[in-house]
């Protein structure tokens, strides 16, 4: 066996660096993707935003229920003081999982509408975009109406 010249003992040893520089870097990229989950241990920003108003759609509903009326609620936050002071939802778990904005960090947006008879009120996302769409493109929502007779009917969009 010869011995090795030294450039090409060097071209190799070179070679050898660079590939392992990028298996390193691949390594690196690719535990970054595996690291950046979705909100709430797996599930989509979506879905966890639809599970939140899911969640503050049925608090309105049983508010409702035991008497109380919506119309004088003003905000996500009175809903949720008022659901924890009847019970309706636990403060630990309220202290543990905030129920005022989306999974996208932005707060929910309340908003009242009356009309001849009922009053709709509105629990909204703006969505991944997070342009307000009056709860069209991809807003996300919970619509609680309530008629003067005190009849209830729940929407969930889109």
């Amino acid at each position: 066996m010869t011995k090795p010249d030294g450039k090409l003992a060097i071209a190799v040893s070179t070679i050898l660096w660079v590939c392992l520089a990028l298996l390193v870097i691949s390594a690196v990229v690719s535990s970054a993707r595996f690291l950046r989950k979705p909100a709430s241990g797996g599930r989509s920003r979506k879905s966890e935003t639809c599970s939140r108003l899911r969640i503050l759609g049925k608090c309105l509903v049983q508010y409702h229920r035991r008497g109380h009326d919506l119309k004088k609620l003003r905000s996500v936050s009175e809903l949720l003081w008022a659901a924890q002071e009847e019970e309706l939802i636990l403060r630990d778990t309220y202290l543990e999982k905030t129920y005022e904005g989306d999974a996208w960090h932005r707060p929910f947006r309340w908003s009242v509408f009356r009309g001849a008879g009922y009053a709709d009120i509105w629990i909204c996302s703006d969505g991944a975009n997070g342009i307000p769409e009056g709860g069209l493109g991809d807003d996300i929502y919970v619509r609680v109406r309530v008629t003067d007779s005190g009849e209830l009917t729940e929407e969930f969009g889109p």
